[in-house]
């Protein structure tokens, strides 16, 4: 019983619970917006308060009315955007006044609440207003970066440059907000470099000047067979057009020094011509004479040549017949002059002869008979050059005989003609 006065009890009051409910429903709806739109709003006005600041920085900085617009624009739609809205340029207006130093910015945007039908405020504007001083109001610049011109040495041994440009970074920074210019610190290498040139290379060096022989023929001196190889010398220099590569030769050109390589000149063999000489000769006088018989004997020699080159060869030296100079000195021995004429005659006694002598035999008969004869001898001092007979004649006898018969003696005999004819010998002789 009492179970069903529950039930009923309950059936009774199912209205007025609902309402109820929906009442509490609606209330932690309307909490739960304002809770989300707060939120939301809240992080929009301090987009709105960080995109002010900065703009308004750059406003004393120089930036101009422009600039600075799209410099707010540029950090708030992207984030409108991230929120749902289409048209972030429309939603927000930028407004800035300048006076002296001074710039002051003001920036406005709509927000559209999600739960704002709950609690009766579907839009909002979200207004923020910020200033900044020229003089006073120190904003610290973003990092700068630079490129800059460096130079390197070559490596050992190596002559030119190396190039390049190196990044350089700096920053700036503020000692309090008022401090006025930030302060910039030093230029320092962010380690990034490019354009790299080098240059270096090896640096040219001139080798020493360098001689070459060049050989050539040459004909032999007139006269001589064969041939001569001539050596000429050469010189080329080096020289470097520029301070590296290589060095540039010269042309070869010829020195005045040359030397022989090989010579095979040898004097033609020409035969010389006949040559002469007079050479002393000397005979012996007749028989029964004394003295000497002295002349130059002419000689002759011709050269023949063996071969084609080298000297010729005489032969030996033959007499031609031709003489000169002749000098004749016989004459009968003495004591033994002969005269077979019939006459008177003298003659010369050589120094030291003591004594002379002198014969006469006469011829005639049959030759076989000897005739009387004459016989002279003196004594000669020996004083002077000559003697003659002293007036002493000396007479062959005469005979007959018959033609043609010949007489003689011990010393000498004539041959006689017709009989009666008588010969005349006179045989002087001296004796020291």
């Amino acid at each position: 019983m009492k179970y069903n006065r529950f039930l009923k009890r309950v059936r009774s009051d199912k209205g007025n619970m609902a309402v109820l409910a929906g009442a509490m429903l609606f209330a932690l709806v309307g909490f739960g917006g304002v809770a989300i739109d707060y939120g939301r709003a809240s992080g929009l006005h301090r987009k709105i308060q960080s995109a002010a600041d900065v703009a308004v920085r750059e406003a004393v900085r120089g930036k101009t009315d422009a600039q600075v617009q799209e410099l707010v624009h540029g950090q708030l739609d992207a984030y409108l955007r991230e929120m749902g809205y289409s048209d972030p340029k429309t939603r927000t207006s930028v407004a800035i006044t300048r006076s002296g130093d001074t710039v002051k910015l003001a920036v406005t945007t709509k927000y559209d609440s999600l739960f704002g039908r709950y609690y009766g405020q579907s839009q909002q504007l979200l207004n923020v207003t910020t200033d900044a001083n020229a003089r006073a109001f120190c904003v610290a610049d973003g990092a700068q970066r630079r490129w800059t011109a460096q130079s390197e040495a070559c490596p050992t041994g190596l002559i030119g440059s190396i190039t390049h440009e190196r990044e350089e970074g700096r920053t700036s920074s503020c000692a309090s907000e008022t401090a006025g210019a930030p302060v910039w610190s030093g230029w320092t290498p962010t380690g990034s470099t490019r354009n790299r040139v080098e240059s270096c290379a090896a640096p040219c060096v001139a080798p020493a000047a360098q001689t070459q022989w060049v050989s050539a023929t040459a004909a032999c001196p007139t006269g001589y067979l064969g041939s001569r190889t001539i050596e000429t010398q050469q010189r080329r220099t080096a020289s470097c057009p520029a301070p590296t590569g290589n060095p540039v030769w010269s042309v070869w050109a010829n020195t005045t020094t040359t030397r022989v390589a090989s010579d095979t000149c040898a004097l033609k063999c020409t035969p010389a011509a006949r040559q002469t000489q007079w050479v002393n000769r000397s005979g012996n006088c007749p028989s029964g004479q004394t003295g000497t018989i002295t002349w130059q004997a002419e000689q002759a020699r011709t050269s023949t040549c063996p071969a084609t080159t080298g000297n010729p060869i005489f032969g030996g030296w033959l007499d031609t017949g031709t003489k000169r100079s002749e000098t004749n000195t016989c004459q009968a021995a003495p004591g033994h002059v002969i005269w077979t004429t019939p006459g008177t005659y003298t003659w010369t006694v050589p120094a030291g002869v003591t004594r002379i002598s002198a014969l006469a035999i006469g011829g005639g008969g049959s030759g076989l008979q000897v005739r009387p004869y004459d016989e002279y001898h003196n004594y000669y001092s020996g004083v002077t050059s000559s003697v003659s007979g002293s007036g002493v004649n000396l007479t062959a006898n005469g005979g007959t005989g018959s033609a043609g018969g010949c007489g003689g003696s011990k010393q000498g005999g004539g041959c006689g003609g017709d009989g009666g004819t008588g010969v005349m010998a006179q045989c002087p002789s001296w004796t020291k």
